[in-house]
């Protein structure tokens, strides 16, 4: 999903990047050399209380934080909340609003006023699987300190469709929407109007 991601940003916005991949633990000590942590999955998890130090004092120094729940699995979303209340006590995961403008052309990124979503439809036991597709902004969830989104989530699915094997039953965005989502972390400024 990543690597896919970073194509897309090396090919539409002219961002250099590299695909090499480094998997880190929030306590360490390179943490802050990344500007952007991902994280995603589809089940439980907890952190520390050494890695939620870090995560705080990481976002506090400039870092964002980007997850989303692979298939809309929820119970990684509950854990994601969970967490995120246990660093950020003051604060409330929240959805940003579908009239911000880093959803606009404003900073150079796409326009994601009107993004294809997937939803599956219930069946009987005999029927199809089938989805419908539905035309909104996206569903994302943030935290915001000092005028800036330091943490982004989103709910439903972004990392298969980036892996381009989105399945009929996961609740997620389009392949082409999934990538223009994830550009959007890296091409909004800060303050307040962005989210690095």
């Amino acid at each position: 999903a990543v690597a896919n991601l970073l194509d897309v940003l090396h090919r539409e916005r002219h961002i250099r990047v590299s695909t090499r991949r480094e998997l880190i633990v929030p306590t360490n000590e390179r943490l802050g050399d990344y500007p952007l942590v991902f994280l995603h999955g589809r089940r439980h998890f907890h952190f520390t209380p050494a890695q939620r130090k870090a995560l705080r004092q990481y976002v506090e120094r400039g870092g964002m934080v980007f997850a989303d729940a692979i298939c809309a699995n929820s119970e990684f979303s509950e854990s994601f909340r969970d967490e995120m209340k246990a660093i950020f006590p003051e604060k409330t995961l929240q959805r940003i609003p579908d009239n911000d403008s880093i959803f606009s052309r404003a900073y150079n990124g796409f326009d994601l006023t009107r993004v294809v979503r997937r939803v599956p439809e219930e069946r009987d036991e005999a029927g199809p699987l089938r989805v419908r597709t539905v035309r909104s902004t996206p569903h994302l969830d943030a935290i915001e300190l000092e005028d800036r989104y330091v943490v982004v989530f989103s709910p439903l699915d972004l990392s298969c469709a980036l892996e381009q094997t989105s399945s009929l039953e996961c609740p997620g965005y389009s392949i082409d929407d999934a990538a223009r989502i994830g550009c959007l972390l890296y091409t909004s400024p800060s303050p307040r109007d962005g989210l690095l």
